[in-house]
């Protein structure tokens, strides 16, 4: 090689290093950071933690996971309230090491918790479902003691569904059971829980609600005619029938002698309450779609009657979702 080709050589390949020096992006610039935090790997060009990192292209609504990306969903929920929290966040199958993996699901889980705990305003919050793959069905229950359980199904639960994935095309012809999984999520929940309603659909890509053309949902009130200040209901059955069943039930086993029914309700809420005009008790019921608001409304009507000492006896809901939570299209209201 003649001096001068070399040399002309060495000049090319110097300016090229230095323009790749000037605008290449660092490989880990947040080293800096505290590891075990959210933000840790956010601009690692490995990692990707859509919703924290703006560089980060939203991910995909058709659920397509052969582009490299991989979801990781966590959700908890509090007993004592029902309120709860769901987190998402995603990372590249490849470049990224098992322990950053492992960092970021333990800060979506993290995340999700704190979620859930409004800032800290909530203390029993915990973790009820953590899982990869990027889809979860919900279903959140009222239990006869008053406290709440969360039901989290996963594409991961189902391993007819990791082949599906793996394989990339639909194999639910193969199925028996032919039911989505909130579906199934909901028989199970009423089995044990006095109201039921799904609160999470499929989540997937961008689209973390998707609408529910929700069935019917029937309740039933039954009073003790021997002691009218002794009211029960029972809601979110599949049935007009399984739904007095158990609220009779309920009555029987809260000590009701006479236990009658009063009224039916389906796809809404009710709320009773009760206080004292002269001795003789008042009762004051209500109807609409939110369990707080019907509280309020129901007291409200029973001191509108000169009632004293009211309180609420029952308030119970009978939707198989929440529109205020999710995207959902309830059936007409009913009382009966």
């Amino acid at each position: 090689m003649k001096p001068t080709t070399f040399f002309r050589l060495s000049r090319w390949l110097g300016t090229a290093l230095l323009v790749l020096m000037t605008f290449a992006h660092p490989a880990h610039a947040q080293q800096g950071l505290p590891q075990g935090t959210v933000n840790a790997l956010m601009n690692d060009p490995n990692y990707c933690a859509y919703g924290f990192n703006p560089n980060c292209p939203p991910p995909s609504s058709g659920g397509d996971l052969s582009g490299g990306d991989l979801w990781h969903i966590a959700m908890a929920f509090s007993p004592s309230t029902g309120h709860w929290g769901i987190s998402r966040a995603s990372y590249s199958t490849r470049g990224t090491s098992r322990n950053e993996k492992i960092i970021q699901r333990t800060n979506n889980e993290k995340m999700a918790i704190h979620r859930c705990s409004s800032d800290g305003e909530i203390q029993d919050c915990t973790l009820a479902f953590s899982e990869e793959m990027g889809m979860v069905s919900a279903v959140l229950g009222v239990l006869p003691n008053g406290q709440y359980q969360l039901f989290a199904a996963g594409i991961g639960d189902d391993s007819l569904n990791r082949l599906h994935w793996a394989l990339g095309f639909n194999l639910g012809f193969l199925r028996r059971d032919k039911r989505e999984r909130y579906q199934v999520l909901l028989d199970g929940c009423r089995e044990v829980a006095q109201e039921c309603r799904v609160v999470v659909k499929n989540w997937i890509g961008q689209d973390p609600i998707s609408t529910l053309n929700a069935k019917d949902a029937y309740g039933a009130v039954f009073i003790d005619e021997a002691d009218n200040s002794k009211v029960f209901a029972a809601a979110s059955h599949a049935t007009p029938q399984q739904a007095e069943a158990s609220a009779r039930a309920l009555c029987q086993a809260g000590g009701g002698q006479q236990c009658s029914r009063w009224y039916g309700f389906a796809n809404m809420c009710t709320a009773v309450a009760v206080g004292q005009v002269r001795g003789e008790p008042v009762h004051a019921g209500v109807e609409g779609k939110n369990k707080e608001h019907v509280s309020l409304l129901a007291l409200k009507q029973c001191n509108d009657r000169g009632a004293g000492s009211c309180r609420v006896l029952i308030a119970s809901c009978s939707m198989e979702c929440d529109p205020s939570q999710m995207g959902c299209k309830l059936p007409r209201p009913q009382k009966s």
